[in-house]
């Protein structure tokens, strides 16, 4: 007898250990003692051991050590390997279990030596597997211990990423594979393959009814077992499938047969063929590790199928739970979620928690399933089972943490794994321990910046309210102009706003004031004086450009000098403005040719998350001076223009993910004095973000969709036009970029856009109000057309607080397209009656009456 042989033979196996009997002692003494001087290493050459070693026996041993790993005795996976490689030093498959066991112990220096000892034997495979594993438990060591904590708190997607980039060619090295053969591939060639559960080799049970040793047949049964072994080993399950065949035939019974055979089934495609004989062996085994076997087979190939209803139902009809596989359902409920399933998850969790009472993760997955679904009290209910069942499992501790934290129940999540004692945890209960107090303690430290945030922010609009309603005196310079054609489009105006504020009710309260309330009605009363001078050059006498004036295309002669454009007048105003109500009064161009009547009334309105508003008004357009101002005709002398638009316009805005989004619709109908009427429809669309928010800087970046639609072109200077803008089709797109805030006494706010817009203006007769004067000039029309492209705007403010009683302020406002270019200035200064000290408000420009 060999060695190694005598080896094999003296070496007792977890699967044999039950069944060696006290009378083998002796004689396992006896060979042991000749092992030691047999293989002793000095009184053999290497080459003559490796020369006398028996490779039947080495494998058996292989296997030994293997399920010694498995079983997680490490001292008896050492002793194994240490006897084989007595016997043969360079065995490649003992050097690498070896190598692995020193890196899972922590000696790396003894791992790199085996390494080396299998660089010098030529086992490629071994040799690759080997450095994968140095990599793994070195330098990848943290990136091995997360996926251990990923798949362990159940985030099997992270995990499986994870997984791909640290097993790149899809298998994990060494016992790797077996620990992590869900997240990956095949796993190595000793892994478990596609359709069965991962084989625990062991030594071979025999029939107590026709034990080998007895029967002459079966002496030749397990040689031919191993060689189907190897065989299936080496992917030859053809080849392996007739010699297990041959084995039955000797001793048909034999369970590691069947089960060897139920595998090459499911290797060679036939998995109906080896359930039937997993069930066979399930219902008729006796021994309860053979029954755990054969159904842990049998309910991978059902699971592995995606049939895991009928495995949990076999389960519960054999009482062989504990050979379900539990990740598997947990990844079957996952991709059940993944497709907008929940209740089939629900019902594969509860059925298989039924069945595993104290499978933590289960639990975990179906509480947090049961969050999911809005039903918190069963989700704490099913936690709250599972630690008072378990106390002392330190992973049922993690799991259901684990769960809370992931329900933003991070009180209860620290209250579960404080209940373990401080030795007793393990490495990720520490860790998750750690995270939850630091995102409490960062919770914290958020809540109180939110708190301080928000007190500033109410601070800033209480200073900015009681300003607002503070008795101010008020004076501002607006000049504006539009360079164009002179005596018709162009414009060029100066005014000269004066605005007296007074609060409604009691004296004012002073802003500096610690315990300054606003005092009741909140809002406030203003007069607008506003002296105004426009011109619009002079008309050239010249026909060609006087025809497009009044009736002078109708008289057919040219004008005998250059006509000047010019008025003067006074806007008066007066209302109230508050908190959710405005309303004003006045008149528009005293002194103008066309002076007109205006006013509003606007009333805000609020609820369900709503910002709404609803407005009734009559302006004066004052795009021009026809519509701004009327003109007379220096043909017949007759008077037009004083264009007004009445409308009413309804605002709705909302906060929708943290965007502000407006939607406005206006209707409103024009008319002025011997000027044709119209009407029109204005829908804008607007939704912005601020991207930043703080005291010194607030940007804001948003975008507004405008439709209109006039129902008539009025925008010439005939008679009987207005002079004003009215496409019959107008779109625009705009972007503007938005920024305010404060610099010391000085604060600001810019506003930039850039836009694109699509236009169509139909033609329109010269005489519009008058037919017979329309028929007299041969029915001659203003072309109308399409137009359109891209304009950019820009508007500045500035304000300065000189003292608590004076401010003063500009701004400037330039708009730039293709035939539209005016621009407008402000400069004002501002009186407070009250002092005003604290934060400075944003800027608040004076607006004209004008521009209501």
């Amino acid at each position: 007898m060999t060695p190694a042989r005598a080896l094999a033979t003296a070496t007792t196996t977890p699967a044999r250990s039950a069944r060696a009997g006290r009378c083998r002692r002796p004689l396992a003494a006896v060979l042991l003692a000749l092992l030691a001087v047999v293989g002793a290493p000095g009184l053999w050459p290497s080459s003559a051991r490796a020369a006398g070693a028996d490779p039947v026996a080495i494998e058996e041993l292989l296997r030994n050590a293997r399920l010694w790993q498995q079983l997680g005795r490490s001292d008896n996976v050492r002793l194994v390997l240490e006897k084989i490689l007595a016997v043969d030093g360079g065995q490649a498959q003992a050097l690498l279990l070896l190598g692995e066991l020193e890196l899972r112990e922590g000696r790396t220096a003894e791992a790199q030596r085996l390494l080396e000892r299998l660089q010098r034997g030529g086992d490629a495979g071994a040799v690759t597997e080997l450095q994968q594993l140095l990599r793994l438990y070195t330098t990848d060591l943290p990136r091995l211990q997360q996926l251990r904590l990923l798949r362990r708190g159940g985030n099997q997607t992270g995990a499986a990423a994870l997984a791909r980039e640290l097993f790149p060619d899809g298998r994990a090295p060494g016992a790797l594979a077996a620990e992590f053969a869900g997240l990956v591939g095949s796993g190595s060639r000793r892994a478990a393959s596609p359709g069965r559960a991962p084989r625990v080799a062991a030594a071979p049970k025999v029939p107590a009814a026709s034990p080998a040793s007895s029967d002459p047949s079966g002496q030749r049964y397990w040689p031919l077992l191993r060689e189907a072994e190897a065989l299936r080993d080496a992917g030859q399950a053809q080849a392996a499938s007739k010699r297990v065949a041959e084995a039955l035939r000797l001793v048909p019974a034999e369970p590691e047969g069947l089960l060897l055979r139920a595998e090459l089934e499911t290797q060679l495609g036939r998995p109906a063929a080896a359930e039937a004989l997993y069930r066979a062996l399930l219902d008729g085994a006796a021994d309860a590790a053979l029954r755990e076997r054969a159904a842990r087979r049998l309910f991978a190939l059902l699971q592995g199928a995606g049939r895991h209803d009928e495995a949990l139902a076999e389960a519960a009809r054999t009482q062989t739970a504990q050979a379900l596989d539990t990740g598997a359902l947990r990844v079957a409920a996952d991709a059940e979620l993944a497709v907008e399933r929940p209740s089939a998850a629900l019902r594969l969790l509860e059925a298989a928690l039924a069945l595993r009472p104290r499978d933590p993760w289960l639990r975990h997955d179906l509480a947090r399933l049961y969050a999911r679904l809005g039903q918190n009290g069963l989700a704490r209910s099913v936690l709250a089972e599972g630690l008072a069942a378990t106390p002392d499992d330190a992973e049922q501790v993690y799991a259901a943490a684990l769960a809370y934290a992931a329900m933003d129940l991070d009180g209860e999540a620290l209250a579960a794994l404080d209940s373990v004692r401080e030795a007793a945890r393990t490495e990720g209960q520490r860790s998750l321990a750690q995270r939850l107090r630091d995102a409490q303690a960062a919770a914290t430290a958020r809540r109180s910046a939110e708190a301080a945030a928000a007190l500033a922010v109410a601070d800033r609009r209480r200073a900015e309210s009681l300003a607002w309603r503070q008795p101010t005196d008020e004076v501002a310079l607006f000049p504006y102009a539009r360079r164009a054609a002179d005596g018709r489009s162009s414009l060029r105006g100066l005014e000269l706003p004066i605005v007296l504020t007074r609060p409604v009710g009691a004296e004012t309260v002073e802003a500096d004031s610690a315990e300054a309330t606003p005092t009741s009605p909140r809002g406030h009363r203003w007069l607008h004086i506003d002296p105004v001078r426009i011109d619009a050059g002079a008309l050239p006498a010249d026909f060609a450009q006087a025809s497009e004036f009044g009736t002078v295309l109708a008289g057919g002669q040219p004008l005998s000098a250059p006509l000047p454009q010019r008025a003067r007048g006074l806007n008066l105003g007066v209302g109230y403005t508050g908190e959710q109500r405005r309303w004003d009064f006045g008149i528009v161009g005293a002194g103008f040719e066309r002076p007109n009547l205006v006013g509003g009334w606007r009333q805000d309105l609020g609820g369900r998350g709503l910002d709404a508003s609803v407005e009734l008004s009559r302006r004066v357009l004052t795009g021009g001076l026809l519509p701004y101002a009327g003109t007379r005709d220096p043909i017949s002398g007759r008077r037009w223009g004083g264009v007004t638009l009445s409308a009413a316009t309804l605002r709705v805005g909302r906060e929708l993910a943290g965007w502000s989004t407006s939607a406005s619709l206006r209707a409103g109908w024009l008319a002025g004095h011997n000027v044709a009427s119209n009407d029109t429809l204005q829908l804008r669309l607007a939704g912005d973000r601020d991207w930043i928010d703080g005291p010194a800087l607030r940007l804001n970046l948003g975008a507004t969709l405008a439709l209109w639609r006039y129902r008539r072109n009025l925008g010439f200077h005939s008679f009987g036009h207005g002079g004003y803008y009215s496409p019959q089709r107008y779109t625009s797109l705009s972007l503007p970029l938005q920024a305010q805030g404060r610099l010391g006494a000085w604060s600001y706010r810019l506003r930039a856009s850039v836009g694109r817009s699509w236009t169509y203006e139909a033609d329109a007769p010269y005489y519009p109000t008058d037919a017979a004067l329309q028929a007299a000039t041969a029915q001659p029309v203003h072309t109308g057309g399409r137009s359109g492209g891209t304009s950019t705007s820009l508007r500045a403010e500035l304000e300065r607080r000189f003292d608590p009683h004076w401010s003063a302020g500009a701004s400037v406002f330039a708009d730039r397209s293709a035939y539209y270019a005016p621009t407008q200035w402000l400069f004002y200064l501002r009186r407070s009656l009250s002092p005003q000290r604290g934060e400075v408000p944003l800027p608040r420009p004076v607006q004209p009456y004008s521009q209501f």
